[in-house]
């Protein structure tokens, strides 16, 4: 089966080689936007080690080099010592904290974790930045108890009260993400708190009321409300964990069944019992396949060794639920039988920036047919969306779920919907909160100014600033001018950044896969993964609604991989149109390069760029 993957955004810029760039923090993340740690490891201590570097580049340099040292090396004290060398500088302490807030809680070093929230909760300036400290307050707090209780101990409820109504607060007013909807559906299972369960359901998967609700989900809405009327009505207490772990088994929840299952002593039925075998399946792959690639990024991973412990953990969970078809196992039943039975879907192999052994494995929430058009092809295909990710392979692991976005077969698509519910939050934010606006702006003034020495990477990273914060801002207006305020203003920001980035990247781009695939069978056998990409990408600015949005991670993404030689041609495309159509955009100047100039496109130009390179357009 051929696989097409949406990549993320990420910048790979191609750079320059004079000695100021190699000494900037967007060298060293570049190198490790490579893969290379012992080349941004070398840059970053290069950094710290200049007498010039002023205090906020080192700071940064200093907790970019904490999280490698944490999350490479698993070396915690050597990363919390660079944490407090940079709280000693005095610059950015806020997010200083918040890394030593991370580590501390991953380390299970619970009481310096509170103990570091609470001077990131000290240093926060901003709303934001204090719903985000509180947060990972709750985190903390819910990863100890669950601790205590595999421990044969019990949690603080009294903290887990506190933490469940501070978090139903923050949903109530203005999040700034998603996580808090996660954070309060695990706390209220341990509080048997079912009114709060299914508000932080239904707010996790963004629904605002039950007709919204997906089809493929509604059985488990229905199962949770059953929960809720057992407990209300004092029904057995088995019977009702019975039913919960139902329900989280048809939400795909798997990794909160352990919160429902800390008594050993209950003898669950043969149903339960196969979804609890299978959440301990699923935490024991995640674990050992994370371990796999830090041993990757270390170059101490043995690929065979872990394809053979992969093969015998399948085998064994074969053995042990009983709802599998219990002939002679194969990799292909398995997959059928998972997906069958729970919504498991994935594949393992390589991928778009890794061609190594990965997993990707993750649990369908939502399908449903689509017909895609384009230039008069209509393929039908499969729109499924996946959840729960036990593993989104390599890159995304290494680069904190900032790359693969999903993949196509040639009558399906997969979208891997936790990768984006972050960006619509973070693009309300980069508006709403004075601090991150304030910064944005600054970039933006450099970038406006023309009058800057900025290596490559600096400036596409610039201009992606522009062309999002312009159309962040656009979208913000013209739903402010539709007599929308207050959080019904967000929840509608965020529902249309996320209906435009989903039509763009997954129906435009994926489609046009499809597209290429069935109807040109013969051509496409003959591209690159690079022209493959190309003339997805030119679908998907042509077919946006926004394509600021679109346009904007290709310009800082140009590199050497297929993505990055196909956004590298879209950008040549575009910067050949603006030299020959330059008296048509308002405010260009011939003393600047078109480059750094294509934020001054509309978005009619950006696709008229598009369509005279569009080889399915005759003009």
């Amino acid at each position: 089966m051929k696989y097409w993957f949406i990549i993320i955004l990420l910048t790979s810029v191609v750079l320059s080689g004079c000695n100021e760039q190699k000494l900037s923090i967007e060298a060293a993340e570049q190198a490790y936007n490579d893969f290379d740690l012992e080349k941004s490891e070398k840059i970053l201590n290069r950094i710290l080690e200049h007498d010039t570097t002023d205090v906020e580049l080192k700071c940064d340099a200093l907790r970019r080099l904490s999280l490698i040292k944490w999350k490479f090396y698993k070396n915690y004290q050597s990363a919390y010592r660079l944490l407090l060398k940079a709280d000693s500088l005095g610059e950015s302490k806020y997010k200083a904290w918040a890394l030593a807030t991370r580590i501390s809680r991953e380390n299970e070093n619970f009481d310096d974790a509170l103990d570091a929230n609470q001077k990131m909760l000290k240093y926060a300036v901003s709303e934001s930045q204090r719903q985000e400290a509180v947060i990972e307050n709750s985190k903390v707090i819910y990863e100890s108890a669950i601790k205590e209780i595999k421990d044969g101990r019990n949690p603080d409820t009294v903290k887990l009260h506190k933490s469940a109504n501070r978090l139903l607060n923050i949903l109530n007013t203005d999040a700034v993400s998603h996580e808090q909807s996660k954070l309060l559906l695990g706390i209220s299972l341990l509080l048997d708190d079912y009114e709060k369960l299914i508000t932080a359901w239904m707010s996790y998967f963004h629904f605002h009321d039950t007709s919204e609700v997906y089809p493929y989900l509604q059985q488990a809405y229905r199962t949770l409300i059953e929960v809720k009327t057992k407990y209300e009505n004092s029904n057995s207490s088995i019977d009702t964990k019975e039913t919960l772990i139902k329900a989280l088994g048809l939400s795909r929840l798997y990794e909160y069944i352990p919160a429902v299952t800390y008594n050993k002593n209950i003898d669950y039925n043969q149903e339960v019992t196969d979804l609890i075998v299978y959440s301990q399946y699923l935490d024991t792959v995640k674990k050992v396949t994370n371990e796999y690639y830090r041993q990757i990024a270390t170059n101490e991973a043995d690929e065979k060794e872990y394809k053979q412990w992969l093969s015998n953990v399948r085998k064994e969970l074969w053995k042990q639920v009983s709802c599998f078809n219990k002939s002679e196992y194969d990799e292909k039943k398995f997959m059928n039988e998972t997906e069958k039975h729970f919504g498991a879907k994935g594949f393992s192999g390589g991928t778009a920036n890794f061609s190594g052994f990965v997993l990707c494995l993750g649990h369908i929430v939502d399908r449903e047919k689509v017909v895609i058009e384009q230039y008069g092809y209509t393929p039908d295909l499969t729109y499924t969306q996946i959840d729960m990710m036990t593993s989104n392979g390599y890159s995304s692991w290494f680069w904190e779920n900032q790359a693969s976005g999903g993949w196509a077969t040639d009558d399906e698509i997969i979208r891997v919907r936790e990768v984006y519910l972050s960006q619509p939050y973070k693009n309300w934010v980069s508006l709403n909160d004075t601090i991150i606006r304030n910064g944005i702006l600054n970039e933006i003034k450099l970038l406006m100014s023309g009058h800057h020495n900025m290596d490559q990477t600096s400036l596409a990273g610039k201009l992606e600033a522009k062309l999002n914060f312009d159309a962040n801002t656009e979208l913000y207006d013209s739903l402010f001018d539709l007599g929308l305020r207050s959080n019904n203003l967000k929840l509608a920001f965020l529902r249309t950044y996320s209906k435009r980035r989903e039509e763009a990247t997954i129906f435009a781009h994926e489609g046009r896969h499809s597209i290429d695939k069935r109807y040109f069978p013969e051509e496409f056998a003959k591209m690159t993964n690079a022209e493959r990409e190309y003339r997805a990408k030119l679908s998907q600015l042509i077919f946006a609604t926004e394509p600021r949005y679109e346009l904007a991670g290709m310009v800082s993404s140009i590199g050497d991989s297929g993505h990055g030689l196909a956004n590298k041609m879209i950008v040549e495309d575009i910067i050949e149109w603006i030299n020959q159509n330059n008296e048509s955009i308002p405010g260009y100047s011939a003393n600047r390069s078109a480059f750094e100039q294509i934020f001054l496109l509309s978005a009619n130009q950006i696709k008229e760029c598009c369509k005279k390179a569009e080889p399915l357009i005759t003009y």
